[in-house]
């Protein structure tokens, strides 16, 4: 049924100091966090995140030379270039239409080539696979999850071997580098993705092809949980947030990780907002890495990352791009890395073109769904399905 907008606008009337009254904090919180930025130490914020693992995302910056005021204002890139894409669109098993027991990837992958001898490559690959992904507990929530990072293992293989075969400049990719969610994956089945994936991007690195993914309106905390940090190390009194800490050289706390508890203030505040008003429009600020605690079998690859938050020209959103730390080491090709991003920005106006047609050569529909079905059930390989499936598809009025 169609919302009610007479209710809803009372609603949304009687509420309206609410609704104020949190903007008006994340205002004020933002403009705090600012101001904490511009006086934080940088040498003091490296070792504070460096001697404090977390079981939350932190940063700090990637080398004793990055200034937290350091600026980079990007121009596009005017070369010829080849810029690889990819992305992917699941179907995931469902036990209401009778396929529990199957699921299918669909793989999008582009190269776009400027200059004399412009090309365009646009392309799909369907993947299927028969077989319980549940997990080996069984348990239906880890699905979600393990489609995310078989998908992300496909795109990573599939943006390697067309960059590899093509002499690509750059490859992007949808979304971060780092498989956060993961974490919560303690199964062999993926363990053995995740360490897959990270391969993959050691192969990244072997063969010198530059890698970056591209989040668009970044909600990401790790600037921010940093500056928190120092927030509740630093002597002088606060107007918010805790002074728990564990100063550089001390031992840690029995956890061996601060927990989020003891990181508090800035509430609402995240860094997208913070560079929103640290940046100008074209501008990337200084580089940072990541930091994480636990789970260690994760930390140990996202220590390997670093990102950078970008300013786009055509409105106000930070986009987060992350890339692996070997770049850091040729800043030549790091710097014409982020330029190609900003040029492939521009030309999608408003979002990398690459990524663009990625996405449309991966995507899914109703339409793609419905023909799984149908070429299950003619060949008898179809679970009976759900009264809640079948009403689904059926609708009564």
């Amino acid at each position: 049924m169609p919302l009610d907008p007479q209710a809803l606008l009372r609603q949304i009337e009687a509420q309206r100091s609410l609704l104020e009254g949190g903007f008006d904090k994340r205002r004020n919180n933002t403009a705090a966090a600012l101001a904490l930025y511009y006086e934080c130490d940088k040498t003091v914020l490296r070792e504070l995140v460096q001697a404090n693992p977390s079981d939350r995302a932190l940063a700090y910056p990637a080398s004793p030379q990055t200034g937290l005021s350091d600026r980079l204002l990007l121009q596009k890139e005017l070369s010829p270039y080849r810029v690889v894409a990819t992305d992917s669109s699941p179907i995931p098993p469902d036990r209401h239409n009778g396929t529990a027991f199957y699921h299918v990837i669909n793989l999008g992958k582009v190269l776009l080539g400027y200059g004399p001898s412009s090309q365009a490559i646009i392309e799909s690959e369907t993947h299927f696979y028969a077989g319980d992904i549940t997990g080996e507990e069984g348990q239906e929530g880890s699905t979600s999850l393990l489609m995310d990072v078989k998908s992300a293992v496909h795109e990573l293989r599939a943006g390697l071997e067309l960059a590899r075969s093509q002499k690509a400049d750059l490859v992007l990719r949808d979304g971060p580098l780092t498989l956060w969610n993961s974490a919560t994956l303690r199964d062999k089945m993926g363990g053995q993705l995740r360490d897959e994936y990270y391969g993959l991007l050691q192969d990244f690195k072997n063969e010198g092809i530059p890698l970056i993914g591209y989040i668009s309106n970044t909600h990401s905390t790790a600037v921010v949980n940093a500056l928190r940090l120092y927030l509740n190390y630093s002597p002088q009194p606060r107007l918010f947030g805790e002074r728990e800490y564990i100063a550089p050289g001390t031992e840690p706390k029995k956890s061996g990780r601060l927990k989020m508890r003891q990181l508090q203030g800035l509430e609402g505040v995240h860094d997208g907002l913070l560079f929103s008003s640290l940046l100008q429009q074209s501008e990337c600020g200084p580089i940072f890495k990541t930091a994480l605690g636990e789970p260690r079998e994760l930390a140990e690859y996202i220590g390997s990352l670093c990102f950078i938050y970008l300013r786009t020209p055509l409105s106000h959103e930070v986009a987060r791009l992350e890339f692996p730390d070997w770049l850091l080491e040729n800043p030549a090709l790091l710097q014409r890395s982020l330029k190609l991003v900003l040029t492939q920005y521009d030309l999608g106006q408003g979002y990398p073109v690459a990524l663009m047609e990625a996405h449309e050569a991966a995507v899914l529909r109703g339409d793609d769904r419905e023909l799984l079905r149908l070429l299950l059930e003619e060949r008898g390989l179809l679970e009976a399905e759900s009264e809640k499936g079948r009403s689904k598809r059926l609708r009564g009025i």
